[in-house]
């Protein structure tokens, strides 16, 4: 709406109307490569995307990166140490590699 797409210019060549308003109102899935196609005919990126459905905030990602590159720059040892158990203990609970994976990479 902010671009002055319709759904109809914006589905056209990609997918049905009547799917991409049932994907806008999260009542069903599209595939990856429609995905991208309607991205790209909207001209965004997957960042911007990503920033615009998160009100315009950083990601949980972001956050985590920021807290690593402050602790690692001021040679806060216990910090980073504290962020790879944090990271840990998610990975126990939610069983999610990524936590898993933040971990290692803050150690």
């Amino acid at each position: 709406m902010e671009r002055g797409y319709s759904l109809q210019t914006v589905a056209d060549g990609i997918i049905a109307i009547s799917f991409l308003s049932k994907f806008e109102r999260g009542n069903s899935d599209i595939s990856l490569t429609s995905f991208y196609a309607l991205l790209k005919k909207l001209n965004l990126t997957l960042n911007e995307f990503n920033l615009i459905v998160n009100d315009y905030a950083s990601s949980y990602f972001e956050n985590l990166m920021e807290q690593i590159k402050f602790a690692y720059e001021n040679n806060n040892t216990k910090q980073l140490q504290n962020i790879a158990d944090s990271e840990l203990i998610k990975w126990e609970t939610s069983n999610l590699k990524i936590h898993r994976c933040n971990a290692l990479m803050t150690k």
